[in-house]
C-alpha cells in the first residue's frame, strides 16, 4: 500500500510538471490571411505594418510576471516560425508601451534585432535582446508585460505558426529558460481572396443552400412549374476571405456562367448582392446550353463579392404568344463563376466556383402504382399505354428489390409513342430483372410516363407462357 502511494504521488508529479503553464504566450487571437492571388512574386508579405490600420498592429508574445527572473540586460526573447520563413532584415520589435521595468515607466522601447553571435536570427527564427532602457539595468517586473513585433517579413508557404521562449543573457546557444517556451499558434495563412459555393452563405459551412428545384408542369404544356408559376430561383454566393486581407488584389473583372438546357427559358436574371432593385440579364447562348453574365462595374462587383449578402438567380419560362416550350426531360443545372484582377502588371483570373451544381428540374407525369407483379420466363407483364399526348412520353420505372427493402429507380427504360398504344412490358421486365440480377421476381412496381394526366392510361396484366392464361391486375393498379 505505502508503495502504491509513492507511486500515485510520483506519477502525480510528473503529470504535473508534463501540464505546467509556460510563462510566455501568444497573444494573437486571429490568424491574418494573406491573398494567395496578392502575394508577391518574391512570396515575401509583410505583416504588421503601421499603416495597416484594418487588424491588429502587432504580433505580441506576453511575458507572464513569474518569468521576471528571467527578464535581465540582455537576455532574449527567441521567435520561431514553422509554414514559412523570416526575412530577417527590417523586422522590429518592442516592449509594450506603459509597462514598467524595474523602476522604469517606458514608452515603445525598441529592442535589438540579434543578427550575429552564438544566438543570432535566421530564416526559422528571430531573436531581440532587452538591452537597457532608461538608465537602469534591472528588467524584472512583478507585473508582466507584452513584446510586440511589427514589419514581419514572411516567406509563406501555407498556414504559418509561431511560438517563443525566452533565452538567459550570456547563452551560448537557443536554449529556453525553463517553462517559458509557448506552445505554437498560427498567426497567418495563405488562402484565396475569396470563398464562394451555391448556398446562401459562403462564408458559413452550416448554411442550407437554395439550388433550382422547379418541377415542369407537363399537364400545362411545360409552360410552367407545378406551384412555382413561370419562375425558379437559385441562390450562389461569393464572399473575400475575411474583411482584412494581406497583399490583397482589386477585382476589374467578374464572369458567371450557368450550364444546363435553358430550352424554353425566356430570361435568365441576377439580383447580386445588396443591390435588390437592379436585376442583371444573363446571355443564353445560341444552342440554349448555358448562360453567361460576365462585368466590369466596380459597383456590380462589389454587390457581386458582398460577405452580408448572396447573389439570386431567376430563370423564367416562356409562356402566352411567345412561347418556346420546355424541353420534355430532366435537367441539371451547374454554375461556375471566376474573378480578373491585376498581380504586378499581368492579368489574371482565378476560378472561385468550378461547375458547382445549382439544382435541377423535373417534370410532373402521371404514375400507376401496381402492388402486385410477377416476372420471370414463365410469366411476362402485360403493360400497354394508351397516349391522346401529341409527344413521345419517355418512362420511369421504380421496383421493391426484396434483398434491400428498397425502392430502386429506374430512369428513361421505354418511351411511350404519341397518340398511339404501346407496349412496354418488355422493356420494364427486361430493366427491371437486368438491374436486380435474377431470372425471376415477384414484386411492387410504380411507372411514370411523362405525359398530361389527362392524355395517358395503362392497362396492366400478365399472361402464364406454359398454359397461356392472362390475367388483369386492374385492381392493383392506381
Amino acid at each position: 500500500m505505502f508503495k502504491k502511494s509513492l507511486l500515485a504521488l510520483a506519477l502525480a508529479g510528473m503529470s504535473a510538471s508534463a501540464l505546467a503553464a509556460t510563462n510566455v504566450t501568444v497573444e494573437e487571437s486571429t490568424a491574418l490571411v494573406i491573398s494567395k492571388q496578392g502575394i508577391p512574386s518574391t512570396n515575401i508579405a509583410t505583416l504588421y505594418t503601421a499603416a495597416d490600420t484594418a487588424r491588429a498592429d502587432q504580433l505580441n508574445f506576453a511575458i507572464a510576471a513569474a518569468a521576471s527572473s528571467a527578464v535581465t540586460k540582455n537576455a532574449m526573447i527567441v521567435v520561431e516560425v514553422t509554414g514559412g520563413s523570416f526575412v530577417v532584415e527590417g523586422t522590429t520589435a518592442s516592449v509594450e508601451a506603459g509597462t514598467t521595468i524595474g523602476n522604469t515607466k517606458i514608452t515603445n522601447s525598441a529592442m535589438n534585432l540579434l543578427t550575429s553571435g552564438n544566438v543570432a536570427s535566421n530564416s526559422t527564427r528571430l531573436v531581440f535582446d532587452f538591452n537597457e532602457t532608461g538608465g537602469t539595468a534591472d528588467y524584472s517586473t512583478t507585473t508582466g508585460f507584452n513584446v510586440a513585433l511589427r514589419n514581419v517579413k514572411l516567406i509563406a508557404s501555407g498556414e504559418v505558426k509561431v511560438r517563443a521562449f525566452l533565452v538567459a543573457a550570456g547563452a551560448t546557444s537557443a536554449t529556453p529558460v525553463a517553462n517559458t517556451t509557448s506552445d505554437y499558434k498560427t498567426v497567418a495563412k495563405v488562402t484565396s481572396q475569396w470563398v464562394a459555393a451555391a448556398t446562401t452563405n459562403a462564408s458559413s459551412s452550416s448554411a442550407s443552400a437554395t439550388l433550382f428545384d422547379g418541377k415542369i408542369d407537363v399537364g400545362n404544356s411545360r409552360l410552367t412549374f407545378e406551384s412555382k408559376g413561370t419562375t425558379d430561383q437559385a441562390i450562389f454566393d461569393i464572399d473575400p476571405a475575411t474583411s482584412s486581407i494581406t497583399s490583397p488584389v482589386t477585382e476589374s473583372k467578374v464572369t458567371v456562367k450557368v450550364t444546363g438546357d435553358f430550352t424554353g427559358v425566356k430570361t435568365l436574371t441576377g439580383l447580386f448582392g445588396a443591390d435588390t432593385t437592379n436585376s442583371r440579364s444573363f446571355s443564353i447562348a445560341a444552342d440554349k446550353q448555358s448562360a453567361t453574365f460576365e462585368t466590369t462595374d466596380a459597383a456590380v462587383i462589389a454587390n457581386l463579392i458582398d460577405d452580408d449578402a448572396a447573389n439570386t438567380l431567376t430563370a423564367t419560362l416562356y409562356s402566352g404568344t411567345d412561347k418556346e416550350v420546355a424541353a420534355l426531360a430532366e435537367r441539371s443545372f451547374k454554375i461556375t463563376a471566376s474573378i480578373g484582377y491585376t498581380h504586378e502588371g499581368t492579368e489574371k483570373t482565378e476560378a472561385v466556383l468550378n461547375e458547382v451544381a445549382a439544382g435541377s428540374w423535373t417534370l410532373n407525369s402521371k404514375t400507376f402504382d401496381i402492388s402486385y407483379i410477377p416476372f420471370g420466363p414463365n410469366t411476362k407483364p402485360i403493360l400497354q399505354a394508351t397516349s391522346t399526348f401529341a409527344e413521345e412520353a419517355s418512362v420511369d420505372v421504380s421496383y421493391l428489390n426484396p434483398t434491400t427493402g428498397k425502392m430502386v429507380e429506374l430512369k428513361d427504360v421505354a418511351k411511350v409513342a404519341p397518340n398511339s398504344v404501346t407496349k412496354l412490358g418488355e422493356a420494364i421486365s427486361t430493366a427491371i430483372l437486368a438491374d436486380f440480377g435474377g431470372a425471376s421476381l415477384l414484386t411492387k412496381v410504380s411507372i411514370s410516363i411523362y405525359a398530361p394526366n389527362g392524355n395517358i392510361k395503362l392497362f396492366t396484366g400478365f399472361k402464364d407462357a406454359a398454359d397461356k392464361d392472362r390475367l388483369g391486375l386492374g385492381g392493383g393498379v392506381n
